[in-house]
């Protein structure tokens, strides 16, 4: 190293062979033991919090290197990881579990079972929620809802309140695997988004052949009042610029079309029922 250039902090980390794997892991607390681990991965923690706080990847890179050179441990090192490296979808896949794995050691089966129904209300639960969430929207998007699907729904059992809105991905892997009895149990049980849930109970209640019950037609009115842009968005039209005297955000209905619009594409004439149907009384 030259003269009067400044150590790095740790060595650099560009790909998934860089980052600690569960075996390393159980090295660390083997070593250093359960306490020393966990205050270890207190210290970490404190370099992940400053790396939250930069945006660029180039100056989050090092403080992510150092936190887990101090403890393989710290969750939240790799949900950033996964967030800010270019690396497959498979590979950012696995750096989120090892987060979900390193969370898991640090709260021990004791906390995992004593905080389950209200996990996100205490924050040392919140690493292990962020990697689990990464997980399980890293095998969605990458299309394997199969897989993705006990994650989302070990999320809402461990935090029915669902704060970080794991439903609606939940909800769009039941249909894409034509769970639509389970996708209905998710939507009347649970308490979503009103644009999401309105229009999805019309999906599921279509694909179900309960398109022309009573229950249907109210939710029909919540989706012309939720948002009349998703017609348009699911159809591949353009939508129309944001107005301010309106509530209804092309934004939202884009977003909506993102997640859900292959699902209505593929229902044969559910589009064409929607569009049909928003339009009666209107």
């Amino acid at each position: 190293m030259a003269p009067g250039k400044p150590k790095p902090y740790a060595k650099p980390i560009a790909s998934l062979r860089d980052i600690p794997d569960a075996k390393a892991m159980q090295a660390f607390i083997t070593a250093y033991s359960r306490l020393g681990a966990l205050q270890a991965t207190a210290k970490a923690q404190v370099f992940a919090d400053q790396a939250w706080g930069l945006k660029t990847p180039k100056s989050r890179l090092p403080l992510l290197a150092k936190s887990l050179d101090i403890s393989p441990l710290c969750a939240d090192a790799y949900s950033l990881l996964a967030e800010i490296l270019l690396l497959p979808p498979a590979d950012i896949a696995t750096i989120y579990e090892r987060g979900v794995t390193a969370a898991t050691l640090v709260l021990g089966p004791e906390n995992l079972a004593a905080y389950r129904g209200e996990f996100w209300t205490f924050l040392e639960t919140r690493p292990y929620m962020r990697a689990l969430y990464g997980l399980a929207e890293a095998l969605f998007r990458s299309g394997k809802p199969e897989k993705a699907i006990p994650h989302f729904e070990a999320m809402l059992a461990l935090n029915p309140n669902d704060d970080q809105n794991a439903a609606p991905l939940l909800l769009s892997c039941l249909l894409q695997l034509d769970r639509d009895r389970d996708a209905a149990i998710l939507l009347n049980s649970h308490t979503g988004d009103p644009t999401i849930w309105a229009y999805t109970h019309l999906l599921v209640a279509y694909r179900r052949g309960q398109a022309e019950t009573e229950k249907t037609a109210a939710w029909v009115k919540k989706a012309r009042r939720a948002n009349p842009h998703i017609p348009l968005a699911l159809a591949g039209q353009p939508l129309p610029p944001p107005n301010k005297r309106s509530q209804a955000s092309p934004q939202e209905a884009a977003a909506y079309a993102k997640d859900f619009g292959a699902e209505w594409a593929r229902s044969e004439g559910a589009l064409a029922w929607l569009t049909r149907t928003l339009n009666i009384g209107a």
